[in-house]
């Protein structure tokens, strides 16, 4: 579905890209009622209340707007102004807004940055943290803004989706908390199954030096078969041509985001696109979305090119494809360097979400991290 109008769009990163500073009814004004209207809110009706009475203990308090189905608010919005990094205390105000009248979603946003809560998922905004996406006027707007679309919101999409990204979330988190634990213990079992075999060929091997042997050759996959987004063809792994990530010189890495069916179209063509990019890294990261939720590729940078380029791969097809707009890059793989990590990167509790647009990292930072908040 998509979420704004070109010209809607348009307007909104002019003012993504001023560097003026917008206060909060300004933001409100140029940012949030437009997005709100694209969505199929009528301002001016009952579907919208701005300035929305909620009685907190003794007094009274007011939420920037409700967004209301058949009398009732299913959605509150709190804002701030442009500039303003929202905060843990940001989103306890909204939150507590959602539990005193009992409305489940609660959305706070500066006009750039958005985050959904659900009130009932817990009291503290981490553990109620549904999505997190970022609007950046070199991209076109997320698909997930689209998630406040009135006609969604009647027919429930909102909640079904919910309930399938709670089990995600959920499971990522306990995951990696447990990460190292459960390595340990495959490492452990597999030092022994292989000590003892390898004692009867080798008697003097030590447990330490299987120990060490195991912890550097294998590597844990806690993802099912069905979530495997590998594409067909050759496999690209951390051994592959080009080396281990160990053996590669510290650099600028670019991360983007892409869906699993992305990764075919990036084997297929040694490349990445389309994309708005003003400088060239010295790597490529793939973060693969749903069901991985984690980064999962690395490339070595060739070039950033023009798809239309004489040498582009993509210059026979490029204006047939609909995610392809005026401006877009295409970014070219040096020859046998794309690589598969030997297990994602996942998501961390402060990225959950927010991987919607380009980002850049070291090198450095990807080989040590253990989820995506180490990366910035």
């Amino acid at each position: 579905m998509k979420a704004l109008s070109e010209e809607r769009w348009r307007e909104i990163s002019d003012i993504l890209l001023s560097e003026n500073d917008v206060d909060e009814e300004n933001t409100k004004r140029t940012i949030i009622d437009p997005i709100i209207l694209d969505l199929g809110w009528s301002l001016f009706g009952r579907g919208v209340h701005k300035e929305y009475k909620i009685r907190v203990g003794s007094k009274d308090e007011k939420v920037d707007y409700a967004l209301v189905l058949e009398g009732s608010p299913k959605i509150l919005l709190e804002a701030k102004k442009l500039r303003h990094e929202l905060t843990d205390s940001d989103a306890k105000q909204v939150l507590s807004y959602g539990r005193i009248e009992g409305v489940r979603w609660c959305v706070l946003s500066n006009g750039k940055t958005w985050r959904f809560f659900n009130s009932e998922w817990g009291f503290s905004p981490d553990k109620a943290l549904f999505r997190t996406f970022v609007l950046d006027p070199n991209y076109d707007p997320p698909e997930d803004l689209s998630l406040l679309s009135k006609s969604l919101v009647e027919e429930g999409g909102l909640d079904r989706e919910a309930k399938r990204s709670l089990f995600d979330i959920r499971i990522k988190t306990l995951l990696s908390e447990r990460l190292d634990e459960l390595r340990k213990d495959v490492h452990s079992k597999a030092r022994n199954i292989l000590f003892k075999q390898l004692r009867e060929e080798m008697p003097h091997v030590t447990r330490k030096r299987v120990l060490e042997a195991v912890e550097s050759l294998l590597r844990v996959s806690l993802a099912e078969e069905e979530t495997d987004v590998r594409p067909p063809g050759p496999t690209v792994t951390a051994t592959s041509s080009g080396g281990p990530l160990s053996e590669l010189p510290d650099g600028l890495v670019a991360v983007l985001p892409g869906k699993p069916s992305g990764v075919e179209w990036m084997n297929r063509f040694y490349a990445w696109g389309y994309v708005r990019i003003g400088r060239t890294p010295d790597y490529f990261a793939l973060y693969v979305s749903s069901p991985v939720h984690g980064i999962q590729y690395l490339a070595e940078v060739d070039r950033v090119i023009d798809p239309a380029a004489p040498d582009s791969p993509v210059k026979d097809q490029y204006q047939d494809d609909s995610t392809h707009k005026p401006g877009k890059k295409v970014i070219l793989f040096k020859k046998g360097s794309l690589r598969r990590l030997p297990s994602e990167i996942p998501l961390g509790k402060k990225t959950r979400g927010q991987i919607q647009s380009l980002r850049y990292c070291t090198l450095e930072n990807l080989r040590k991290a253990r989820t995506m908040d180490d990366l910035w």
